[in-house]
């Protein structure tokens, strides 16, 4: 007999954005709209990394942090 009031269970894992963003509003804003997402979708386990800077950027980058997703700005000083 199947039970069909059996839930499978939840496999998650944590992502881990980095937002690059030298201006703060648009860094906030762009934080707040990733987090939203990731209330919206029942995402518990999301971590946003920021960088303010190129430099802080690229450390993040190569210090060995993993990330699943990396949101960059495409003026930023030194990205160009």
């Amino acid at each position: 007999m199947i039970n069909l009031n059996m839930t499978q269970p939840h496999l998650s894992f944590c992502a881990r954005v980095l937002l690059v963003e030298d201006t703060d509003i648009m860094r906030g804003l762009e934080k707040d709209i990733l987090e939203d997402f990731a209330e919206k979708n029942n995402d518990n386990d999301f971590e946003v990394v920021e960088a303010t800077t190129y430099d802080e950027a690229r450390k993040a980058l190569f210090d060995g942090s993993k990330f699943d997703l990396v949101v960059t700005d495409g003026r930023m000083p030194k990205l160009i």
